[in-house]
């Protein structure tokens, strides 16, 4: 899937450009809860194509809204979170819906926890 530009030159419009793309707004819900290993966001976001989320996570990181990061020590796996700028975006984005981002917090938390073997699915 090709990105939407406008072709105009406003915060707004770039904006859109960006976020505007299907799962990115899912992406940035699920970061906005912590900073996410790779293989926690395809398990948290049923139905992404690995490529899809790869080329997203690519495009947010050049955008300034999310930074990776590869811990210290012997873990390899890379972790994503957002940027300063990413968490404001996040902020302004939902500020508008009173209760969805503690309600869509919930969500992505219950997601990404394990579940107990003896816990109903």
């Amino acid at each position: 899937m090709t990105n939407q530009e406008y072709g105009q030159f406003c915060g707004l419009a770039r904006a859109a450009e960006i976020v505007g793309q299907r799962w990115t707004l899912l992406i940035l819900r699920d970061l906005s809860v912590g900073p996410r290993r790779y293989s926690d966001l395809v398990g948290g976001l049923p139905g992404i194509p690995t490529n899809t989320l790869a080329s997203r996570l690519k495009e947010l990181e050049e955008a300034g809204l999310v930074m990776r990061a590869a811990p210290a020590g012997g873990d390899r796996s890379v972790v994503y979170g957002l940027t300063p700028r990413g968490r404001s975006s996040v902020r302004r984005s939902t500020r508008s819906r009173a209760g969805a981002p503690a309600a869509c917090a919930r969500r992505a938390r219950a997601r990404s926890s394990p579940r107990h073997p003896s816990s109903p699915h």
